[in-house]
């Protein structure tokens, strides 16, 4: 096992690149300006050639620069999974993203699970849980179980925050009123009716900075659930601006998805394809040089989701485990879609238990073993 640290220094708009390669074949990446991070990588049985490679991107003036440290490479002992760096709480007051990341000693490697208010999180299987952008329904407790064949932990629980309540007015204004919108604190969006694609209202981003050299832009974000398709109509006037929407995590130097760079366009319908799984969307707006002209404009409007249709999967209850003398079962669900569990003795008279409503793809709940019962049974039904 080979651990180690590393960091790069760059300015801020350049993405300088750090490459570690096992005979040659890329194994660890970091690109751009960075803090230190921490990296641990499985090297294979036999003689093999490590090396690391600090890239420059650009011979624009400044520091470029890349550093490594605390190298370590040892052969680790068979041992259960111990946690040596634990998660920590994040509170944001407005617009932002959120980092949890955990350290674990153990092998071999020990398998990842991280939870959000008792529920598994589908496909959150690294050390490190990343939310793009925090969304009220995002906050609440967090925790991550570290296992491997010697045993199993679980972290210390840690709290996700948003002291940010969502405007609904920006949706009424999009005519999305069954979509949730943040926009970024620094620039306010403003609802009007002036200039509109449907005669009723709309949204105007204006006034923003000249362009000086550094990144102030405004952002409005929005999540959905794919696959499905994104529409909206979208207005800009001005010489020198940037307008982007994108899927996920996105630049303003990047030019995939929706992007609209130096013109002026009337109002036009645009429309992005959404993958399956949660996404944010974002729409970004950048003013450049105004050259002593006016400001540029950006107005949105008729924002709509449309879910493509998917086949509901099989309902089938199994049982997970036993525990504590409950029963712990999961079902594969459609997100967001509401089930009702009930219960019988006998197969024949069915109660119902509770509702439940899943937000992720594989659910999981607990039923109490009922003691002296002769038989405990139980189904689910859906809308």
């Amino acid at each position: 096992v080979v651990e180690f640290q590393w960091k790069i220094r760059s300015p801020d708009e350049l993405e300088d690149v750090l490459i570690f390669t096992i005979d040659g074949e890329e194994i660890g990446l970091l690109e751009g300006k960075s803090d230190w991070e921490w990296e641990r990588f499985v090297v294979p049985e036999g003689r093999h050639t490590l090396e690391w490679t600090f890239i420059r991107t650009s011979w624009e003036t400044g520091s470029h620069m890349g550093y490594l440290d605390a190298l370590d490479f040892y052969v680790p002992e068979d041992s259960a999974p111990e946690f040596t760096e634990q998660p920590i709480d994040v509170e944001l007051d407005g617009l932002g993203s959120a980092n949890f990341t955990v350290h674990v000693d153990g092998w071999p490697f020990p398998e990842f699970q991280w939870y959000h208010k008792g529920e598994p999180l589908e496909g959150e299987t690294d050390e490190t849980l990343f939310f793009d952008s925090v969304w009220p329904e995002d906050t609440g407790d967090i925790w991550v179980v570290a296992k491997n064949e010697h045993g199993e932990v679980k972290s210390e629980i840690v709290k996700l925050g948003l002291s940010f309540e969502v405007d609904t007015d920006l949706a009424d204004a999009l005519d999305a009123s069954d979509m949730s919108f943040l926009g970024s604190p620094d620039f306010e969006w403003i609802i009007q009716n002036d200039e509109t694609s449907d005669g009723e209202d709309a949204l105007h981003m204006t006034g923003l900075p000249d362009w000086g050299g550094e990144l102030q832009y405004a952002e409005l974000k929005t999540r959905v659930e794919g696959p499905g398709e994104l529409t909206f109509q979208a207005k800009i006037e001005g010489e020198l601006q940037i307008f982007r929407a994108f899927i996920g995590v996105g630049g303003i130097w990047d030019q995939d998805f929706v992007t609209v760079r130096d013109n002026s366009v009337d109002w036009k319908e645009y429309k992005i394809a959404v993958p399956e799984g949660r996404h944010t969307v974002t729409f970004l707006f950048l003013q450049g040089p105004k050259n002593g002209g006016d400001d540029s404009s950006l107005w949105l409007d008729a924002v709509s989701y449309t879910p493509s249709e998917q086949p509901a999967p099989e309902t089938r209850l199994i049982l997970s485990e036993l525990v504590d003398g409950k029963l712990m079962l999961r079902f594969d669900a459609v997100p967001g879609r509401a089930y009702q569990l009930e219960r019988s003795e006998n197969l024949v008279d069915w109660q119902m238990d509770r509702k439940l409503k899943p937000e992720q793809a594989e659910a999981t709940f607990e039923v109490p073993v009922a003691p002296g019962a002769l038989g405990q049974f139980y189904r689910l039904k859906s809308d």
